[in-house]
């Protein structure tokens, strides 16, 4: 059964893991999308931040495909298997 989708808070902070797990992506992805410039995010403690509504704004400007059935894109930020550990 496929899981619940996850409601994104736009006044919500999260943590690279907690963004990582509630997207359902790779690990490396939010941190390579971070170092490239397209994710917004705060480092305070040694800790990356991300508010809801960065997470948000980064979906919404994400490449459409029309051809969803093939793969296409960053193949480290397509969604991991159900299970999978993050």
């Amino acid at each position: 059964m496929p899981a619940e989708p996850h409601v994104i808070q736009p006044h919500a902070v999260y943590t690279l893991v907690s963004a990582t797990a509630a997207l359902g992506l790779a690990r490396e992805c939010l941190p390579r999308e971070i170092r490239l410039g397209r994710l917004e995010a705060r480092k305070r403690g040694g800790r990356y931040y991300i508010l809801g509504e960065w997470l948000l704004d980064w979906l919404r400007r994400g490449q459409a495909h029309r051809a969803w059935g093939r793969r296409q894109g960053n193949a480290d930020c397509q969604e991991e298997p159900l299970g999978a550990g993050v």
